[in-house]
């Protein structure tokens, strides 16, 4: 894959996540927007993600929707580096209320951020009081926040 690459697309996919797919995306730091939503991640595959995406200091746009993530997956410790996000979408990653407040607790020093989906995940009590704490969430241009499909 070039490195000088300022989009790259892997939505609905089941490309692996290995250490030598993220040595690769590490060295990408003119990438803008990648999308990986939809794709068959692992817990694993998404904490390998984690560093190398932080070498990733163009990186404005990120959508992740649909990973289906484990509860203990750290969501925020993905995001937390990548302060330069206009946009961010993890709607429909079955994220627990708890995991929701974290990740916005994490987005505190996210000044650009523009827009941000949450849709589908389960926001509570928890995540619903960190939201309107939140002093930046009166900045945003676009917010999902609608509740998980509970249609059988």
């Amino acid at each position: 894959m070039p490195t000088q690459l300022e989009i790259l697309d892997l939505s609905d996919n089941d490309l692996p996540i290995s250490s030598s797919f993220c040595e690769v995306l590490s060295r990408m730091t003119v990438l803008r927007e990648l999308n990986m939503s939809y794709c068959h991640l692992d817990d694993d595959e998404v904490a390998l993600l984690t560093p190398c995406l932080a070498n990733c200091h163009a990186l404005t746009s990120l959508h992740m929707n649909g990973l289906r993530l484990a509860s203990e997956v750290e969501v925020s410790t993905l995001v937390r580096g990548l302060t330069q996000l206009q946009l961010l979408h993890l709607g429909k990653c079955e994220l627990k209320d708890h995991h929701v407040a974290e990740l916005v607790r994490s987005l505190y020093h996210h000044r650009h951020l523009t827009s941000l989906n949450l849709s589908g995940n389960i926001l509570a009590e928890e995540s619903s009081q960190v939201l309107a704490e939140w002093s930046h969430l009166h900045c945003l241009e676009a917010v999902g926040l609608n509740k998980p499909n509970t249609y059988g």
